[in-house]
């Protein structure tokens, strides 16, 4: 199947969808979990995170969809060729090397760059922020492109709350007397080169 009928059927999908069910055997079943699985590897490169991590927020294919929606499952995957693609001219080559293409290719380009940043303040945060209005004028406006929490277990699960070493006010309680105790900061090893 053409990608152009699959962008068509995955842009009948109800708006207010954010998880679908990838274990269908069709065309755009596979497409979606190929793509998925994609996304997870470009967020595992860009907030540091395992993807045992990630999998474990229960958020991957929330955050998928929801991206997706918003920018266009086309956006979408030109956003997935050109990760890939760094990752194939970097295969071999120092950390330092795919860094710099990073920065370059994906972090540095006008209509990419926004959305990977949107991605993780995703998976650390759970909102979606509003992308730039110059984006908006060069690339044109998208419907849902406003700022919103994806959903409440979305904060609960926020990579920010690991990062800092602390739990999310208002859930995932310590239990009792726990606040008694010095918070315990993870200590942060140096990358090696």
């Amino acid at each position: 199947m053409e990608k152009e009928v699959i962008y068509a059927k995955l842009s009948n999908l109800p708006r207010d969808l954010t998880i679908i069910d990838f274990q269908g055997d069709g065309e755009v079943e596979t497409y979606l979990r190929r793509t998925y699985e994609r996304f997870i590897t470009l967020s595992v490169e860009v907030t540091a995170f395992t993807q045992f991590d990630l999998q474990g927020t229960g958020q991957g294919k929330s955050y998928y969809v929801t991206v997706s929606q918003i920018v266009g499952w086309e956006i979408m995957e030109q956003l997935l060729d050109t990760f890939d693609l760094i990752v194939s001219e970097a295969e071999g080559q120092s950390k330092s090397v795919r860094k710099d293409l990073l920065y370059q290719s994906l972090f540095g380009d006008e209509k990419l760059g926004p959305i990977v940043r949107n991605i993780i303040k995703l998976w650390f945060i759970g909102n979606w922020y509003q992308l730039p209005r110059d984006w908006s004028e060069k690339f044109g406006p998208v419907a849902r492109d406003v700022t919103f929490t994806v959903s409440p277990a979305a904060y609960v699960e926020g990579l920010l709350w690991t990062t800092i070493g602390a739990h999310p006010a208002g859930a995932k309680a310590q239990g009792y007397g726990s606040w008694a105790n010095k918070p315990q900061i993870p200590s942060i090893h140096a990358e090696k080169r």
